[in-house]
């Protein structure tokens, strides 16, 4: 058995990264990342990681975003063909369970093969059901077999330092958004204020303080102008996929350039995301947090 937290992931063959470290909460995972072909380590599988610790220090986060990834390796050798049953999760300083993350998983080991090994990966993030405090959290993982194929629970610690707090204003304040100096803020839909710091751009006049717009070019990217005149815009956006998180029709994804301008705070993507309908009258998603797609910073 072998346990990795880590901040990021890249694999190695596509080269294409997913970060969970001050992202916001439940980006899609892309099929180049989560791809079960190419290069393969025993000790890594398909990936290499960024970040791995067992401590973590959250100065400067907000709830509503990732933390890092626990990846749970389980490896036989020499065993019995047949059924072995999986379990890990993430546990709070209390030693209560937060979440599962493989519940009786079913794996059924091979016949002919002398070793194989089975991953499992999740997440957790900053917010009253999850991270809330201080405290060395655990991730716990075992397999339940007979033949060879069970291995014992094994728990490692995962200390969380300086933990922002999480307390959910009421439900009145969802949806706001407004520029503050030279930032643009929002509530989300999860009621926490979030601060988007935007790429600086040229000067154009403190006339036009707190104004913000979708651009036609650019492919469609949020800017604003902040107290200082200067124009701002945000570092990352994406287009709507499916989520598994809040799956809708796909009219969702595309509703048409009758929509174009048309700006909120969604409730898809776990709730603390802005989003909007760009010129190509397609859904784009961005926030607060880091580009999930990039090596960690």
């Amino acid at each position: 058995m072998k346990h990795r937290v880590v901040k990021g992931f890249q694999h190695r063959s596509s080269g294409n990264w997913f970060t969970l470290w001050k992202a916001n909460f439940n980006m899609i995972v892309p099929d180049t990342v989560w791809d079960w072909s190419g290069s393969y380590l025993i000790d890594k599988g398909y990936w290499e990681y960024s970040g791995e610790s067992t401590s973590f220090n959250l100065t400067g986060f907000y709830p509503g975003w990732e933390i890092c990834a626990f990846f749970s390796f389980w490896y036989w050798e020499n065993y019995t063909p047949g059924s072995a049953q999986l379990f890990s999760s993430w546990r709070r300083p209390d030693n209560s369970t937060m979440f599962q993350c493989a519940n009786n998983i079913t794996y059924d080991l091979p016949v002919g093969y002398y070793w194989c090994m089975y991953i499992q990966a999740c997440c957790t993030g900053i917010c009253p059901w999850e991270v809330a405090s201080d405290g060395v959290y655990k991730v716990v993982s075992r397999a339940q077999g007979s033949g060879g194929r069970d291995i014992p629970e094994k728990i490692t610690g995962i200390s969380f330092n300086n933990v922002p707090d999480s307390t959910q204003m009421d439900t009145s304040k969802a949806g706001y958004m407004w520029v503050e100096g030279n930032t643009l803020c929002y509530i989300n839909s999860y009621r926490w204020k979030h601060v988007i710091w935007g790429e600086l751009l040229n000067f154009v006049g403190t006339q036009y303080a707190g104004k913000f717009w979708i651009s036609r070019e650019d492919y469609s990217r949020l800017y604003w102008i902040g107290s200082s005149g200067y124009k701002y815009r945000v570092k990352w956006r994406r287009e709507q996929e499916r989520s598994m998180w809040s799956p809708g029709p796909s009219s969702w994804e595309c509703p048409g350039s009758s929509y174009e301008g048309k700006i909120w705070v969604d409730a898809q993507w776990g709730h603390t995301h802005l989003a909007y309908i760009g010129s190509q009258g397609c859904k784009i998603i961005t926030g607060s947090g880091n580009d999930p797609y990039v090596s960690p910073y």
